[in-house]
């Protein structure tokens, strides 16, 4: 995936709720050092005019017109003249220390606060960083190009497929498995790491069809399976950083089930059918494909038993279709009794094939059984443990339904659940019902990027470039390295279940990545062929490239909550005006003080030489008293 330029200067996380809480600064990481260092220098000079006021305030309290003794008036001194944090803390050490012990319960409060107080604001200067904290996880995007790939070239846009679907596999096998979900890359980029803490799964789900019949039912085994993500929310979880009243929901279900093969096989093909000698063929009518539409209105697919023995592995054949869309050149028309109960959904048959592929132990999970002895491998009581197992099923059919559902949070309406290939035309009816209830452009063009993605990421899309050999299975990793073309470890009862979750979440995570697509583009691909949308004329929907968040990891660059800052500044600015206007209000009151003091000390001196005496005594002065202090 392209890494395109990282937005900096002010926008608003909408994750975090509003457009106060949600501010932000996004700085390169030189300009978010300058900004860390003078928040610190900050934080130091506004906690020092804070000491000020605290030693202004202990000082008033200090300076009665009572008499005090010699203690009482040192205190007051230090509170008055040491300006600095360290300066009064080493001063009211030394004033500690020199105390009698019973005289230190007088001194040891002062003491502790002042070095309470230079050890906090020591602190919270080297932690004014968790400014950057209180900031958002997220950067937001600034694309140089912005639009769909597109390209006349059909093998460039198969390669373009093939890569698409690789990297899409590879993540979902990374990131969504419960197994695999520690990798550090999964956490690097997308607004949120998977979309698969949003599935819900159902082991046993109704059979979907109008002919119940036609669902497998095998006591013990499940041979359904459902998997569900309800409420993918466009701004938290696909990072389309719009306001909250633009809001988008996405739904996505993805239904599959075993089929009975009874009554839809045939082993004598239509007289037209050319056979080669040797050629033993079973044909599957699950309805007519333009594939083979030559067979016959019912046939699907037809397996070789030939071509199967010669292969040890499992091979798949994949069929769709999309109810109330045209019906395209290589679709499939199911038969009457597949067709779903509501005729929602795309519809999608695969048919696997585990050949001649052996098993060393029997296998009975669903579409993955095998007990049948293999001719060249016997079951003995001699040798139990060389005999080797072939599938019981020639063909195993497997239909799905995938639906997906477009709501929009503000005016509380949903599509349909559709197919991906009716979801444009749901789209496009909610949006000329809802002309006159404030469906904006926005709105409009986040479902435009989820609905190109949702199109392009479903399972027959996922799985197109990856039938061969069936890599795409599972159970595909349990063939054996050392003895090709075997199975040397029993297969879990449910690895059905683990098939289905495996397909579902590379859809899910072809999904995530294709609608962060038109942001982010593809490497050497010209803007003329990256921006698809500007040809049509859809302006518009450009605004969405330019509010899509991603997470931070190795973006270079640095976070600050403007909420936080604001604080900090505002907050610190009020505690600099508190501390003028005191010096403004007493600075007079306190010079007299300074004043009379050192005119006390001279008329002292005066009498000591008796050069002097007291008169009249017109200002407050340090009166002190004999013994202890009261």
């Amino acid at each position: 995936m392209a890494s395109p330029d990282i937005r900096t200067g002010h926008w608003v996380d909408w994750t975090k709720g509003n457009a106060v809480t949600g501010a932000t600064v996004t700085l390169s990481l030189r300009g978010g050092g300058f900004l860390l260092a003078f928040i610190i220098l900050w934080v130091i000079f506004v906690t020092s005019q804070v000491w000020f006021i605290i030693r202004f305030l202990l000082h008033q309290s200090l300076a009665t017109d009572e008499p005090h003794d010699a203690l009482h008036f040192q205190k007051q001194a230090i509170y008055r003249n040491s300006s600095s944090r360290l300066s009064s803390v080493k001063v009211l050490y030394k004033l500690h220390k020199a105390q009698k012990p019973e005289d230190r319960k007088r001194t040891r409060s002062a003491f502790l606060l002042a070095l309470g107080f230079t050890v906090a604001s020591i602190a919270f200067a080297l932690f004014s960083s968790a400014i950057v904290g209180w900031s958002s996880e997220y950067r937001l995007l600034h694309p140089k190009n912005c639009g769909y790939w597109y390209t006349n070239d059909k093998f460039a846009q198969v390669a373009q497929e093939s890569r698409e679907n690789l990297a899409a596999a590879s993540y979902a096998q990374e990131c969504y498995e419960p197994e695999t979900t520690n990798f550090p890359t999964c956490n690097n980029y997308f607004p949120v790491p998977r979309l698969s803490d949003k599935v819900t799964p159902d082991s046993e789900p109704p059979c979907p069809f109008k002919d119940p019949n036609i669902c497998a039912v095998s006591p013990g085994q499940k041979q359904s399976m459902l998997f569900s993500a309800p409420s993918i929310d466009s701004i938290l979880d696909l990072g389309i950083n719009e306001s909250p009243s633009n809001r988008i929901t996405y739904s996505r279900s993805l239904s599959c089930h075993i089929l009975n093969t009874t009554g839809h096989t045939n082993n004598q093909l239509p007289h037209y059918v050319i056979k080669r000698p040797l050629d033993e063929l079973i044909a599957y009518g699950y309805g007519e494909s333009n594939r083979y539409r030559a067979y016959g209105k019912t046939h699907t697919y037809g397996h070789n038993f030939t071509e199967a023995n010669s292969t040890r592995t499992f091979t798949t054949a994949l069929f769709d279709s999309h109810p109330g869309v045209r019906h395209h050149p290589f679709g499939w028309i199911p038969i009457p009794e597949l067709h779903t109960l509501k005729d929602e959904g795309s519809m999608y048959l695969i048919l696997l094939s585990q050949n001649y592929l052996r098993h060393s132990k029997r296998n009975n999970a669903p579409a993955f059984s095998a007990s049948t002895v293999h001719p060249d491998f016997p079951l003995t009581s001699v040798n139990s443990d060389g005999a080797r197992f072939l599938a019981n099923d020639p063909v195993v059919p497997i239909a799905c339904v995938e639906t997906h559902q477009v709501c929009f949070v503000k005016q509380g309406v949903c599509t349909p659940k559709v197919g991906r290939k009716a979801l444009e035309r749901a789209i496009y009816n909610i949006r000329k019902k809802e002309a006159g209830n404030n469906l904006n452009k926005i709105q409009e063009a986040i479902a435009a990027r989820i609905e190109n993605a949702a199109e392009r990421s479903g399972l027959a899309d996922v799985l197109s470039t990856r039938l061969s050999g069936g890599s795409w299975l599972k159970a595909s990793e349990y063939i054996g390295r050392e003895r090709e073309g075997e199975i040397s470890q029993e297969i879990p009862s449910n690895q059905f279940e683990l098939e289905i979750r495996r397909v579902f979440y590379t859809c899910l995570a072809k999904f995530q990545r294709l609608v962060m697509r038109p942001v982010t583009g593809l490497y050497g691909v010209e803007k003329e062929e990256n921006s698809a949308w500007e040809k049509n004329g859809w302006v518009y929907r450009k605004e969405t490239c330019n509010s899509q968040r991603v997470r931070a990891g190795g973006t270079g660059t640095m976070n600050f909550s403007s909420l936080g800052m604001g604080i900090v500044f505002g907050f610190g600015l009020v505690l600099i005006i508190s501390r003028m206007v005191i010096v403004r209000l007493f600075g007079k009151k306190r010079e007299m003080w300074e004043r009379d003091g050192v005119l006390e000390l001279q008329r002292s001196l005066f009498e000591v030489y008796g050069e002097g005496g007291k008169e009249n005594l017109k200002f407050r002065y340090p009166v002190l008293k004999k013994g202890e202090e009261e």
